[in-house]
């Protein structure tokens, strides 16, 4: 069960703020759950790794740079919109 803090579902197709992708959610955890390796290479700041910690983080699939490539990115909340049209 999904808890009504994950605001966002697997299938789900998404932008992420930052950069503009557009994806769909193929999977998602209640907070950061990351390996340490991952987390070191974030570079989070002190105050920016404790609020992503209680963040929820969706796997959202987008497509890569070329027609055959797929990215998977671990992307937080708060960085996650629901795609409605086109811009």
């Amino acid at each position: 069960p999904r808890p009504t803090y994950v605001l966002h579902r697997v299938g789900q197709v998404v932008i992420e703020t930052d950069n503009k992708l557009v994806g769909v959610i193929v999977g998602w955890d209640a907070g950061l759950r990351a390996p340490p390796e991952w987390i070191k290479r974030k570079k989070y700041t002190d105050s920016e790794l404790e609020r992503a910690k209680d963040t929820p983080h969706y796997r959202i699939m987008f497509s890569g740079p070329d027609s055959s490539s797929i990215l998977i990115g671990y992307i937080p909340q708060y960085n996650v919109k629901l795609f409605q049209g086109f811009q």
